[in-house]
């Protein structure tokens, strides 16, 4: 059997698969991880947004694998993506004051930083600066190789989509401490699963 489409119906599944990839790339802009729906957050003036965030404890997760989906050898229209390993659950307390506390799996040091919302634009951006990273963490993806800070801001929506879970308050005590509380797993995991190993 043949399908044969005529030159509307091409167009219309055309633009059907088109919405339909959008729609999938914009999957945090409705999360509602942190609380209300990352678009309504988006509507709020900066220090109600930043409530949503400060003084809380959020458990992201990011999978194993190729983070850009990318070829790993340079195209004509693209630059090559370099294969890393994800770091999978990590723990971060985000201060009222713009200090950041990041539990990384595998380390046994809290990484101490920083954290603030942009408000640049209408779509806000969260970044995040720790000061001496590489001191902490083998991050092998930085542009600059030079560069020991890291320094990355990302889409409140992209950042929505790895949050697993957000508690207030800070109930590791990342912020008063210098060595983690045990030794993070990679594995996908649950704050009360990680209260209870305390």
């Amino acid at each position: 059997m043949k399908l044969i489409l005529r030159g509307d119906q091409v167009w219309r599944l055309s633009i059907f698969a088109l919405v339909g990839v959008l729609f999938a790339g914009c999957a945090g802009y409705s999360s509602e991880a942190l609380g209300p729906p990352v678009y309504e957050i988006y509507k709020k003036p900066l220090e109600e947004a930043r409530s949503y965030l400060a003084d809380k404890t959020i458990l992201t997760f990011a999978g194993h694998g190729d983070p850009c989906g990318l070829p790993l050898e340079p195209t004509a229209f693209y630059k090559p993506c370099r294969q890393r390993l994800s770091p999978g659950a990590q723990v971060e307390y985000l201060a009222a004051d713009g200090t950041a506390y990041l539990w990384h799996p595998g380390r046994g040091k809290v990484i101490p930083g920083f954290w603030t919302l942009d408000d640049g634009s209408a779509r806000r951006s969260i970044c995040f600066l720790y000061p001496d990273a590489r001191t902490f963490v083998d991050y092998e993806n930085i542009d600059d190789e030079d560069a020991d800070d890291l320094n990355y801001c990302t889409s409140l929506g992209a950042f929505a989509d790895s949050v697993s879970e957000v508690t207030a308050g800070d109930p590791f005590g990342l912020a008063a401490r210098q060595e983690v509380p045990f030794s993070l797993r990679r594995q996908e995991t649950t704050v009360d699963d990680l209260l209870k190993q305390l």
